[in-house]
């Protein structure tokens, strides 16, 4: 990061970065979902919005994956959910479908689902957790209708090389700057 002329980095393990972004890992991600799936049926063909035809294909994944599967893939980080849920949070989440398109060549290039039920669980079991305590009559219950992922990947492996500047490698650890303002 750039502020003022001067650049300045800080240390991130990777353990925390894919906290972060691990769930735009499409290499990590497709074989935890295909391999959750089952009882796969083709539904036709269908083109989608960037003009591709596909293969449709709609599977189910068991109550007793979903858990651990929305978990590793990553389901609840953009909801701010990464590190406080378990997979206990999501008993009683049922069976979840999801669909896969395939291009001709096999690869995976668009999947959805909706894992409105399992996130349904995760707040019931919150608002369980709460009862009894003060100022539990005033809190609402969430009804989530709808916490549908639809990811479509085009162009996969295209992005241009990313060349850090020089200057930016040297910068300031954060860390240090704390150190030296003080």
């Amino acid at each position: 990061m750039q502020y003022d002329g001067q650049w300045y980095k800080s240390q991130v393990d990777e353990a925390t970065i894919y906290s972060l972004l691990g769930h735009y890992d499409m290499r990590a991600i497709l074989p935890i979902l295909l391999q959750a799936a089952s009882t796969a049926r083709q539904e036709g063909e269908e083109v989608l919005a960037n003009g591709q035809k596909t293969e449709k294909i709609t599977a189910m994944i068991s109550e007793e994956k979903l858990p651990e599967t929305l978990l590793s893939t990553g389901t609840f980080v953009s909801a701010g959910l990464s590190d406080a849920v378990t997979a206990e949070d999501m008993v009683g989440c049922g069976d979840m479908e999801i669909t896969f398109w395939l291009d001709y060549a096999g690869r995976v290039v668009q999947y959805c689902y909706d894992a409105a039920d399992a996130y349904q669980a995760i707040a019931d079991h919150v608002y369980a957790s709460v009862q009894g305590q003060e100022g539990y009559e005033q809190a609402q219950r969430i009804e989530v209708e709808q916490y549908e992922i639809t990811v479509t990947m085009d162009e996969v492996d295209t992005a241009p090389a990313v060349d850090i500047p020089q200057e930016a490698l040297d910068g300031i650890l954060l860390e240090e700057s704390e150190t030296q303002t003080s």
